[in-house]
C-alpha cells in the first residue's frame, strides 16, 4: 500500500468502521483514500467489510446457522468469531420482551457463563436467543426433538408460563446443547439428573404455534427435508448405543456391532417408523444381501417397533448393518454443530461407517479371491489323472508316475514331453490354488476349510 496515514488517523477509521454507523465509502472519502484501503484495514483488525455499516439484527436459526456455515466455526470458535465480526445486535428479555441494544464486545465477556439482567423488568438473570425458533432450520428441528425427547414445559400456580426444562444423566450434552442455542441459562443438577431451564416465552409461543407442546407426533410443520434433524435431535437425548464385541465371528472375521434402542410414544414411534421406510426404500430398492461364509444376513428395510404398553413403543436394533443403516439416514449430515451437539452418538456412527466399510472390503477380496480359485480349480479338474494319461497314451500307470518324478521310463521322448508338459501344468494350478488359501487366510482370518467350502 502506497497510502500512508497518521496513527491518529487510522485510531479514527477503526472506531468509526466498529461503530457500525457509515460506509466504508464515506468513511473513505473524509479521509481522501479508496474504499479498498478501509476495507484492507477492516480485515487487518480482525472484522469482515460485508458485516459493517448494517442495521443492528435480531438474530433468528437461520442468520445463527449462515453465520456457522460461512466461517466454518465450531460451537467452541463461535465466541471468538462474534468478537471478530463487531456487529450490533438486539438483545431481549425473555419475561417482559424489552429489547435494547448490544454490541458483540459487550456480549462475548458474559455469553460464556456470567449471567446479565434485564434494564426494564430487573428479573430475567439470563438470556437466550429468543428468536431461535423464528425459522426452521437444521439446528431449529434438532432442538425440537431434543424437546420431544426430554422437555417439558412448567406453568405457575395461576396458569402463567414459567419456564421450558430440558434433562438429562449428561452434563456435557445439555452444556452443548446450551451453546447451540447461545443460551446464558446454567445447567443445573436435580437429583440424578442434569436439568436446563430457559425462560423464554417466545420458545414456549413458537412452540405451541408448531403443535409440537403434546409430543405425540412429528410437527407437520416440519418440512421433509428437515425431518431427520428432528429425530437426530430426539435420538440423541432418549437412544442408547452400545458398540458390541462379540466372541463368536462370521467366517473368522472380527465382526463389531452394536445393540440400539429407543422408546417412544406409539404414535410418534410408528411416524418416525414410515419415516425411516421412505429411506430405505429410496435407498435400498433391492433386496441387498451381505455374505459372509455360509451365513446371510438382509439389511432390514422395516423398524421392528415392539408394543410395551398402550402408551409406549420400543424398538430395538442389534448387529452391525441395521444400526448401520439406521444411523446413517440420522447422522450423515455434515454440518458442524449437530456434529459437536451429538458427540459419541455421531462418533459411534463414524465407527460403524469405517466397520461396514471395512466388512465390505473383506467381502469383496473374498469374492474375488474365490473367483479365481474357482476359475482355477475348474481348469484343475479339467486335467488327466495318472490312469487316464496312461490310458490315453497306452503307458502303464507306473511309467506315468516315474515321468512325472523325472525318474527314466521307456517312453516315446515326444510323449514323455508331452505328458511331462501336462503335470506340470496341473502341479501349478494347485501351487496357485493353495497361494490364494493362504493369502485369504493371512488377510482376512479365514480359515483354508472355510474359504474352500465358500468358493
Amino acid at each position: 500500500m502506497n497510502v500512508k496515514l497518521t496513527e491518529k488517523e487510522l485510531k479514527d477509521i477503526k472506531e468509526r468502521i466498529f461503530a457500525g454507523k457509515e460506509n466504508l465509502s464515506a468513511i473513505a472519502k473524509s479521509h481522501d483514500i479508496r474504499p479498498s484501503t478501509v476495507s484492507y484495514y477492516a480485515r487487518k483488525w480482525g472484522g469482515s467489510a460485508r458485516f459493517f455499516s448494517k442495521k443492528p439484527l435480531i438474530w433468528n436459526a437461520a442468520k445463527i446457522d449462515k453465520f456457522l456455515i460461512e466461517h466454518n466455526s465450531t460451537i467452541r470458535r463461535i465466541s471468538q468469531n462474534i468478537i471478530n465480526v463487531k456487529h450490533p445486535l438486539w438483545w431481549q428479555c425473555s419475561l417482559c420482551l424489552h429489547s435494547w441494544e448490544q454490541t458483540f464486545d459487550s456480549i462475548s465477556k458474559r455469553i460464556q457463563s456470567s449471567p446479565y439482567g434485564c434494564d426494564a423488568c430487573g428479573k430475567n438473570e439470563y438470556s437466550v436467543y429468543n428468536h431461535f425458533l423464528d425459522g426452521l432450520t437444521p439446528i431449529s428441528a434438532y432442538f425440537m426433538g431434543v424437546y420431544f425427547a426430554k422437555g417439558t414445559y412448567n406453568m405457575t400456580p395461576k396458569g402463567m408460563f414459567s419456564n421450558i426444562q430440558i434433562s438429562s444423566k449428561d452434563k456435557d450434552k445439555l452444556e452443548r446443547l446450551s451453546n447451540i442455542i447461545f443460551s446464558t441459562y446454567p445447567v443445573e443438577k436435580n437429583g440424578n439428573i442434569y436439568r436446563i431451564r430457559i425462560k423464554s416465552k417466545q420458545f414456549y409461543d413458537k412452540l405451541l404455534e408448531y403443535n409440537a407442546l403434546q409430543k405425540n407426533h412429528i410437527p407437520k410443520i416440519i418440512p421433509p427435508n428437515l425431518v431427520t434433524h428432528f429425530i437426530r435431535g430426539y435420538v440423541d437425548f432418549t437412544g442408547h448405543f452400545n458398540v458390541t464385541y462379540p466372541e463368536e465371528t462370521i467366517g473368522h472375521v472380527h465382526n463389531y456391532g452394536c445393540r440400539f434402542n429407543l422408546s417412544g410414544n406409539v404414535k410418534f414411534m410408528t411416524e418416525l417408523q414410515k419415516e425411516y421406510k421412505k429411506y430405505v426404500s429410496d435407498k435400498y430398492r433391492t433386496n441387498k444381501r451381505y455374505t459372509a461364509s455360509t451365513r446371510t444376513t438382509e439389511v432390514q428395510g422395516y423398524l421392528q417397533i415392539g408394543h410395551n404398553s398402550k402408551k409406549k413403543a420400543e424398538l430395538h436394533l442389534s448387529g452391525l448393518y441395521n444400526p448401520f443403516c439406521f444411523m446413517e439416514w440420522l447422522y450423515n449430515s455434515e454440518i458442524v454443530p449437530l456434529k459437536y451437539v451429538s458427540g459419541s452418538r455421531y462418533n459411534t456412527f463414524l465407527f460403524l461407517k469405517q466397520q461396514v466399510n471395512q466388512k465390505n472390503e473383506t467381502k469383496d477380496y473374498i469374492n474375488k479371491k474365490s473367483k479365481q480359485y474357482k476359475e482355477l480349480r475348474k481348469e484343475w479338474h479339467k486335467s488327466l489323472t495318472f490312469t487316464q494319461i496312461s490310458k490315453k497314451y497306452g503307458i502303464t500307470f507306473d511309467q506315468v508316475k516315474k515321468i512325472s518324478t523325472k525318474e527314466s521310463a521307456s517312453v516315446n521322448p515326444e510323449v514323455k514331453a508331452e505328458i511331462l508338459e501336462k503335470l506340470n501344468r496341473k502341479r501349478h494350478l494347485q501351487k496357485l490354488m493353495n497361494e490364494i488359501i493362504t493369502r485369504v487366510e493371512h488377510k482376512t482370518g479365514m480359515k483354508k476349510s472355510t474359504f474352500v467350502t465358500h468358493s
